[in-house]
């Protein structure tokens, strides 16, 4: 997944196409955000290294954003994975 894609996991799906899109059109702005902007780290990466409750916060914290609620559940840890490999699913 590239950066982009993760720094758009957090815009709320109704803006998500049109951010895209008015990024896209200046890659030098684009470029500039990149440099000043906060990334927290993914919640997959989160769960491979064992920090469920960091991953589930993320987590809530992207629903909260995008107005809807986590489903039902449990994280994890998926030990047999490495930090390379693509899942399978």
């Amino acid at each position: 997944m590239s950066l982009k894609a993760l720094a758009f996991e957090f815009v709320p799906v109704a803006h998500r196409g049109t951010r895209m899109v008015l990024l896209s059109m200046f890659p030098t702005f684009e470029a500039a955000l990149a440099w000043v902007r906060y990334q927290i780290e993914s919640p997959r990466y989160l769960c491979m290294k064992g920090r469920m409750n960091d991953a589930n916060n993320i987590l809530e914290k992207i629903a909260r954003l995008n107005q809807s609620k986590l489903p039902p559940g449990q994280l994890v840890p998926d030990s047999t994975m490495g930090l390379d490999e693509e899942s399978e699913a």
